[in-house]
């Protein structure tokens, strides 16, 4: 008997490891389980989040791919309408106005998309400079002064700060406030009321305020759900905007280290606050004017165009056609090239480059003439022109050997610009 239980005892010990180990096995199954529903679990959030996304860039598609034809198609019915009626000045006048209002509305909304596209990739960039804000404003006035009297607002601007002179990047500056107060005379009814008002608040270091921007409207409001999604480029937008605006405004606020926090309801208006450190400036900082001479009669000089657009080549002909320029065209980068090496020394004060051509682009053009056996090749003016208007292409053009850049589609006010700046005798001889 007992030895019978110290048998049975013996195989208890033996048991109990192997029992052991099974259970110990059995725990780290249902570990191993849990880990595998729970990756499970997350895959299906990052399979729906993906379905979503993708959903949502569908919808900003469609409706970019609406908001683009809306103009696209105002422009091809005034051209068709203008063909039709040649022989009636008036009407064709009438016809002009609204093809120019709806080819910068188009051109506005690619900017905007543009832009969309430089925040996502991270190539969005601000250039600081000293700047004048009573100036800013009042162009902000001007340009919003013909809304305001089609729809009969009454718009208040106010202003309550010491100092004038600010380090910001004023193109930028101006864009965001443009945004919102396009914003509101927009989404507020004919005889409606926006307020505008700029304040400066002093920090302690006396080097710099803290400027508040806020825009008020009684216009037709948002739903708090709208408002929390109003920075998201791929979230439903109100009717007649394509919201990207706003989503611009919120990455300029950020990269201006400020904030922005909006208030709305349905019917009762909306309000917007946007804060901005900004760094004072002298009175005496140099300024850039921003008028500029958009008169071609004192032009004069020799001007090689090296551009394969048939269209382009034409419309810079014509802008030029009363002013004393003469322009000869290459078709490529290679033409441009050997129309600079045959001309001989000082054939030509100013190359309007385009930056995408066949055969040979721009950029290696401009290479090639730069390492020309001619003695101004290395002085002669090269300006870029080019679609692609963001800065790392233009510091590309400036680390290959150009002078300057304009964005196409080509502007009449900033194209006088550069041509004085280059041809007049006391502009560019000057700089050198």
């Amino acid at each position: 008997m007992i030895r019978k239980n110290q048998e049975q005892e013996g195989e208890r010990e033996q048991a109990n490891p192997l029992l052991s180990a099974m259970k110990e096995q059995n725990e780290r199954l249902a570990r191993r389980c849990q880990s595998l529903l729970s990756a499970q679990e997350k895959l299906q959030k990052a399979f729906q989040h993906e379905k979503d996304s993708n959903a949502a860039k569908r919808r900003f598609i469609t409706r970019m791919s609406h908001d683009i034809r809306t103009p696209l198609s105002a422009i091809i019915g005034y051209t068709a309408l203008a063909s039709a009626h040649a022989e009636q000045p008036d009407r064709v006048r009438e016809y002009l106005y609204k093809l120019d209002t709806a080819s910068g509305h188009l051109l506005s909304l690619l900017n905007e998309i543009l832009d969309v596209s430089k925040v996502e990739s991270g190539r969005f960039s601000l250039t600081e400079t000293p700047t004048h804000l009573d100036a800013l404003l009042e162009e902000l006035t001007d340009i919003l002064d013909g809304n305001m009297r089609a729809k009969k607002l009454d718009c208040v601007f106010e202003k309550d700060y010491q100092h004038e002179y600010v380090a910001c990047d004023p193109f930028r500056l101006r864009q965001m406030l443009l945004n919102c107060l396009s914003n509101a005379m927009k989404f507020t009814r004919a005889s409606g009321h926006v307020h505008f008002t700029v304040s400066e608040k002093p920090e302690k270091d006396g080097k710099g305020g803290i400027y508040t921007f806020v825009i008020e409207d009684d216009g037709i409001g948002m739903s708090k759900d709208f408002v929390a999604h109003i920075f998201d480029p791929f979230a439903p937008k109100q009717k007649g905007s394509t919201g990207l605006g706003m989503v611009i405004v919120k990455n300029l606020v950020d990269m201006m280290s400020g904030s922005i926090h909006i208030k709305s309801e349905l019917g009762e208006g909306t309000r917007i606050e946007i804060t901005l450190p900004l760094a004072y400036r002298k009175e005496e900082a140099e300024i850039e004017p921003d008028d500029k001479e958009e008169d071609g009669a004192t032009l004069s000089g020799h001007i090689l165009l090296a551009e394969d657009n048939g269209i382009n080549v034409e419309i810079v002909l014509a802008l030029l056609e009363d002013t004393k320029v003469l322009v000869d065209v290459a078709q490529n980068g290679e033409e441009a090239v050997k129309h600079v090496a045959e001309a001989g020394e000082n054939a030509y004060d100013l190359v309007l480059m385009d930056i995408q051509m066949p055969v040979m682009d721009g950029l290696e053009a401009t290479e090639k003439i730069r390492a020309l056996p001619l003695a101004y090749v290395s002085d002669l003016p090269i300006v870029a022109m080019s679609a692609n208007a963001y800065e790392e292409d233009r510091r590309s053009a400036m680390a290959i050997g150009m002078n300057d850049y304009l964005t196409k589609p080509i502007d009449l006010k900033e194209l006088f610009e550069k041509l004085h700046k280059y041809l007049d005798k006391d502009g560019y001889k000057n700089i050198r």
